[in-house]
């Protein structure tokens, strides 16, 4: 098949996708792979290193629409970026004021007395106390990491229960024992949530404009989605399986893993939602959809653009999982190729023609 026109000439001043911003760029010479065409773009103001060859779908024309998408993608980047310093510093200051408030607690607990494992301590001097100092601070870390992993938390009164039936009933050797085991707890450490490395999760340069028109057509043009949608989150889904199970070299062991994968990331997606993948303005939609489709799951309503919006989260929220690192990179593999599946049937899958304009009714109930 011969390849589409070219939309772009050589030496034409352009705007190209590179990564999740937009640059000013120039077309120096044009090709035609695989039967589609590519042309070989250097960076406004960029090292010649960075010159490549890149696909029709990531190239915009230089006129002033696309030169103002380009500066909201960019605000809106940068308030993102901010966002997650914010998010980063407010949590350290948190589990900062924990450790304070824990040490407090502590020397609180140290100040009021020693133990009655003191006194009736078996041939030890009374000049050896225990240290309920260390097993507070310890067991008050443990219960806040705990918080941080959404586990329930228990009331003050019964942590000050829980102490007083420990100091009167444990030996020292116990004490010891506790400590041990709740040091080999998975419950993992500050540094080590720290010092995580962040799961990647490549974005095909095909699906960008798609998400980036997605964006636009919500926050700048008022535009909401057709609901339910022309295709489900749980038909493209669907789908996918289909293919992934027809293929030569599926076998039983391969085709389990695939529903498994899927069927866990539906749940995840009903269970996001609501809460991380809708922009504001999409809220009161949302409320009505939630009235009027109570007992129906939202991948039955939701579409393909919808579960993008959370495979390009997927990355961070699967480096704070407690998944092992084989599970991590067998999940994101399956991922990767759902993406790839998202590329080779983007044109049936994402139209504009999902998109309307909300009524003014719509702009009211929303202020």
């Amino acid at each position: 098949m011969a390849p589409a026109r070219l939309k772009f000439s050589e030496g034409e001043k352009v705007l190209c996708f590179h990564g999740p911003l937009i640059y000013e760029a120039k077309c120096v010479k044009t090709r035609v792979k695989d039967g589609k065409n590519q042309y070989f773009v250097h960076y406004a103001g960029w090292n010649k290193n960075w010159d490549e060859f890149v696909p029709e779908s990531r190239i915009l024309k230089h006129n002033e629409a696309n030169l103002q998408k380009q500066k909201e993608l960019k605000d809106a980047h940068y308030a993102n970026v901010q966002a997650k310093k914010q998010i980063k510093s407010d949590a350290k200051k948190r589990r900062a004021e924990a450790a304070a408030a824990a040490a407090a607690a502590a020397a609180a607990a140290s100040a009021s007395g020693p133990s009655s494992s003191t006194s009736s301590g078996g041939g030890e001097s009374s000049g050896r106390q225990r240290e309920p100092s260390v097993s507070s601070v310890q067991s008050s870390e443990d219960g806040r990491r705990r918080r941080r992993l959404d586990t329930p938390e228990q009331t003050p009164k019964a942590v000050e229960d829980k102490k007083l039936v420990d100091s009167s009933s444990e030996t020292a050797s116990d004490t010891e024992g506790r400590r041990k085991g709740r040091q080999e707890q998975t419950v993992e450490t500050e540094e080590q949530f720290l010092t995580k490395v962040e799961v990647k999760i490549k974005l095909p340069d095909e699906l960008k404009p798609w998400l980036v028109d997605d964006w636009d057509f919500v926050i700048r043009q008022k535009k909401l989605y057709n609901l339910p949608a022309r295709i489900t989150v749980n038909q493209f889904i669907s789908e996918y399986v289909k293919m992934k199970n027809s293929s030569k070299s599926s076998t039983p062991n391969k085709e389990s893993a695939v529903i498994e994968v899927t069927e866990g990331l539906k749940e995840y997606f009903n269970v996001m939602l609501g809460t991380q993948l809708l922009y504001k303005f999409e809220r009161v939609q949302y409320a009505d959809i939630l009235q009027s489709h109570k007992d129906t799951p939202l991948s039955e309503i939701y579409g393909p653009v919808h579960i993008l919006r959370l495979l390009v989260k997927m990355g961070p929220m699967l480096t704070y999982t407690q998944l092992d690192e084989k599970s991590i990179a067998l999940l994101q593999a399956h991922i990767q190729d759902l993406l790839r599946y998202m590329v080779r049937n983007s044109e049936r899958l994402f139209s504009t023609d999902d998109y309307y304009v909300a009524p003014p009714e719509y702009h009211r109930r929303g202020m």
